[in-house]
């Protein structure tokens, strides 16, 4: 069975907002946001990525097929569950998320092994929520193109399938550089959620520290050590984020957007959503709005 299909006839149907999906390349996506509770679904066919796409961090227990493990679900974080494994979590609050399934014949050609071997195959990626913007930034840039039925999307799609599947690969090398101060669950959750509140204000690397009494060259050391990303490039990236969900969600200006986003000016955000975003804000709206 599909993962969608069986995500929407169990437990979790009620809780999905909306189901994408791509015919020719048998990738599909769910947004759905699920209230705190335990859940559990039926093994299906596909490994499926989890992406926090909410603004909040969410302490989670999970099982996603190679035992229960707990840890941080901070926003653009991910989770992996393997195909054929049944999946359970508990989350301890509301949680908004992204789910792109990858049919296993094709991760199972990626990674060599067996269509039944997968869940080995990937056994390290599967005891904890991980941060990794370019698997989070291509999951999401795949639910974008699924919302079309163009061969060019479908091409993406498929493309942007298999790179995610390598880049899962490259997560389980060893970390190439030893880090002497490493950030707790704890430590995590309070920093996203300091960096969530102020973010229509100034952010420094100082500021964060100090919410959890490190020094800032330590903190900033560890932080890109946890999320694969500076503080300040984590910053940039929900902003944009936020920026998105305004221009997509409400009727605000474009200078009113850039002012609660934290960016300096109207022509500054322009600026950075354009290089990041491969479009205009305004370009962006109007695209949301005919899709």
């Amino acid at each position: 069975m599909r993962f969608t299909d069986s995500y929407e006839s169990g437990p979790f149907g009620e809780f999905v907002s909306e189901r994408r999906a791509s015919a020719d390349t048998n990738v599909s996506g769910l947004s759905a946001r699920h209230p705190p509770g335990r859940y559990s679904a039926k093994p299906t066919d596909d490994l499926v990525i989890g992406v926090n796409i909410g603004s909040c961090s969410v302490p989670i227990r999970f099982n996603g097929g190679a035992g229960w493990c707990s840890g941080v679900f901070v926003p653009n974080g991910f989770t992996v569950s393997a195909p054929m494994e049944p999946f359970e979590c508990e989350i301890e609050k509301e949680d908004q998320v992204l789910l792109i399934s990858l049919p296993t014949e094709v991760v199972s050609r990626i990674l060599e092994c067996g269509a039944g071997s997968v869940a080995a195959a990937i056994e390290p990626l599967l005891v904890s929520p991980h941060v990794d913007p370019f698997v989070s930034s291509t999951t999401k840039r795949i639910w974008g193109e699924l919302s079309h039925s163009d061969r060019a999307s479908a091409l993406f799609v498929e493309g942007a399938a298999l790179a995610i599947v390598g880049a899962l690969e490259r997560l389980k090398q060893p970390q190439r550089f030893e880090v002497k101060h490493r950030l707790s669950d704890s430590e995590v959750g309070r920093l996203v959620d300091a960096i969530e509140a102020q973010l229509d204000d100034s952010i420094s690397v100082g500021g964060l520290a100090a919410q959890i009494g490190w020094r800032a060259s330590h903190m900033g050391r560890a932080f890109a050590e946890r999320f694969g990303q500076t503080p300040q490039q984590y910053v940039l990236e929900r902003r944009i984020s936020r920026a998105c969900h305004f221009l997509e969600a409400t009727e605000k200006s474009i200078a009113e957007i850039a002012y609660e986003c934290g960016f300096s000016s109207q022509q500054y955000m322009t600026n950075v959503f354009s290089k990041r975003m491969g479009t205009t804000p305004l370009r962006h709206r109007r695209a949301r709005k005919l899709a």
